[in-house]
């Protein structure tokens, strides 16, 4: 039309998508540093977004998007930042459902990973630690998905760069 008005925002979204792939190719991750605003702004209204409809409420994500950007390996939520909503209460798909409740049981291991570093001063868990039964076989966990997505090119793993990064700051 004359003014230019946009009717179609996908392609505005897709655009941007594109930057947020470059970003990632270039700096090996997602998190959007001050430095670039319009960017990390752009992926804030996706973190929103997201929330939104996980939480029911009006929302521009679609499955697809969200796939797309979690392909790429996006934080939805910040390690130890909660929903606001027990999972059990919010409507949503299998996919997202299954994506929230995986960062956010890894955001919890890695939070008790954080207490026995701080307990006994290194990150050698053992499998049966009695304590924590979980925490041991999830420390093998992230070790084996580091080999094979790192080492041997599997791409299978959801040990994303940022993940390793953490991993990485204590030891």
């Amino acid at each position: 039309n004359k003014v230019g008005f946009e009717w179609d925002f996908s392609d505005a979204w897709d655009e941007r998508y594109k930057e947020l792939v470059a970003f990632k190719k270039e700096f090996g991750h997602t998190q959007i540093p001050k430095k670039f605003p319009s960017l990390r702004k752009w992926l804030q209204h996706q973190r929103n977004h997201y929330r939104n409809l996980l939480k029911g409420d009006s929302s521009f994500m679609s499955e697809e998007r969200f796939k797309l950007l979690n392909k790429i390996g996006v934080i939805w939520f910040s390690p130890g930042k909660s929903l606001g909503t027990p999972l059990d209460q919010v409507p949503h798909s299998i996919a997202l459902a299954q994506t929230v409740v995986a960062q956010t049981k890894w955001d919890q291991r890695y939070k008790e990973l954080l207490e026995f570093v701080r307990e006994f001063g290194h990150t050698r868990v053992p499998v049966t630690f009695p304590s924590n039964p979980l925490l041991g076989k999830w420390v093998r966990s992230q070790r084996v998905s580091y080999k094979n997505y790192y080492l041997k090119g599997v791409s299978s793993s959801n040990l994303t760069t940022y993940r390793v990064q953490l991993l990485n700051k204590i030891g």
